[in-house]
């Protein structure tokens, strides 16, 4: 078996969860207007504008830092200005599926954690949970190339290549 890329950031795409609560807002914000301008007594000039405010604001920081990062992210996988841990999975903790802890595992000493259970994080880093499939499980033989606990990139190695990083 050869060397499979299971999992890189530049073919993650953007969750779109953070933008969709941004649009309910602005909705709501319109709707305001609207029950305003109609001469309801529900209406609020002032909280419709601030809500539209606030689906701006919002929509606007969710993709500035998503751009950013992965900006950040990518300039240093093609530069390879990462760590890299390699070896079998050691220490694997699921996801629980309620999300009350975040998923985890070992390989050569360094632990990760991560969880896709919070909707509106936005993070080009690796965080699919087993519970949601997840690639990641005890025992599997990995390279992973990451930066502090961001991983961008995860290589699925042959069994037989466990024995040489022990």
């Amino acid at each position: 078996m050869e060397d499979r890329i299971i999992f890189d950031l530049s073919t993650k795409s953007f969750a779109w969860q953070p933008i969709w609560a941004s649009v309910g807002a602005g909705i709501f914000g319109c709707l305001l207007l609207l029950l305003r301008r109609l001469k309801s007594r529900y209406g609020s000039r002032i909280a419709g504008y601030f809500m539209i405010l606030c689906a701006v604001a919002g929509a606007g920081y969710s993709l500035s830092h998503w751009y950013l990062s992965r900006r950040d992210h990518l300039a240093a996988l093609t530069h390879a200005r990462y760590e890299v841990a390699e070896g079998k999975v050691e220490d694997f903790r699921p996801m629980p599926d309620d999300g009350s802890s975040n998923e985890s595992f070992r390989i050569s000493g360094h632990t990760f954690s991560y969880s896709d259970y919070h909707d509106l994080e936005t993070t080009d880093c690796f965080n699919q949970t087993k519970p949601n499939g997840g690639p990641v499980h005890a025992g599997i033989v990995l390279r992973v190339k990451f930066i502090d606990n961001c991983i961008l990139q995860i290589e699925e190695l042959p069994q037989d290549s466990a024995a040489g990083n022990k």
